[in-house]
């Protein structure tokens, strides 16, 4: 009996014990309020949008280091591919992504003051080396021919202006839609912070390319041929005009006329217009269509008329 009634004591003694050392609960914490809740939802889209998207490049150096071979074996194509030829550095895959955004989360949601754009031209220069000049007659000339790309046509393509907090994701594809036009080689968004202030100031830089195109063919068989020249940035306003001429002298009429005028962006919608005529040997057809394509997966809709 007496050992029974030691163990019971020492069993409820020792939870006691352990019972007054248990910490008291702690008070439930404060509710978050509407723009708590509100920064944490753009915090988590920003987050799932980046998790989920990938970057797609064309790998494209095999082709240029086969150009470059090439252009080797003569004096002459040597000097024609270092004037015109810029060849591409691309990054590899999730880290390329990580480094592009890198730069940017340091300034997340911190308003913007200034917008400056600097827009190079095709021939001589590079983004990745500020102090590069043209240096022989070739690049010289071909500037003096080339419309260098109007600001306006590049801030109509960002996705973000003055006085907006800074996004990430919203940088990030505007500088990927800015590469992806065919007037523009390369593009690069720098941020930078303002002395004394939380705002930030942002430098948009790109490069054009050779923007006017054309060719001939000709059929020895039926003698026939066609000649197309395409401007794809007129006059610097991003523009797309495209003319061909076709010659078929087995037909009742020989000639048959094709033009195009493309406007890519009207302001900062995305929409798209395309007037064209078709003249095929008196066969008439001409129209104006209209589309919104799906330029971005910040895009909430797209369509055509």
């Amino acid at each position: 009996m007496g050992l029974r009634w030691l163990v019971l004591t020492l069993f409820f003694g020792s939870f006691s014990i352990i019972s007054l050392a248990q910490p008291e609960s702690s008070p439930k914490p404060a509710k978050p309020t509407k723009e708590e809740k509100r920064a944490k939802r753009r915090a988590d889209r920003y987050a799932a949008t980046v998790d989920s998207s990938t970057i797609k490049r064309v790998d494209s150096v095999s082709f240029f280091r086969r150009l470059k071979r090439i252009s080797n074996r003569n004096k002459l194509l040597g000097k024609a591919y270092k004037a015109i030829i810029r060849e591409p550095s691309y990054g590899q895959g999730a880290e390329a992504k990580r480094n592009v955004l890198a730069p940017y989360k340091a300034y997340i949601n911190r308003p913007i003051r200034d917008i400056e754009v600097e827009v190079l031209d095709a021939l001589g220069y590079s983004l990745g080396n500020p102090q590069k000049k043209p240096v022989n007659w070739l690049e010289r000339s071909g500037n003096r021919l080339h419309h260098t790309t109007q600001a306006w046509v590049i801030r109509e393509r960002l996705l973000f202006r003055s006085g907006d907090l800074v996004n990430p994701l919203r940088l990030y594809e505007s500088e990927r839609l800015l590469r992806d036009l065919q007037f523009i080689f390369d593009a690069k968004i720098e941020i930078s912070a303002v002395p004394g202030s939380d705002s930030v100031d942002i430098l948009v830089r790109a490069q054009d390319v050779w923007s006017l195109t054309g060719g001939l063919a000709f059929d020895l068989d039926n003698q026939s041929g066609s000649a197309r020249i395409r401007e794809s940035n007129f006059l610097g306003t991003a523009h797309r005009l495209e003319y061909e001429q076709r010659y078929q002298p087995d037909s009742l009429r020989k000639f048959s006329t094709l033009m195009t005028y493309i406007v890519p962006n009207f302001g900062r919608t995305y929409i798209s217009a395309t007037a064209y005529y078709h003249n095929r040997q008196g066969d008439v057809s001409s129209g104006l269509t209209v589309n919104r394509p799906f330029y971005s997966p910040i895009a909430r809709y797209a369509g055509g008329l």
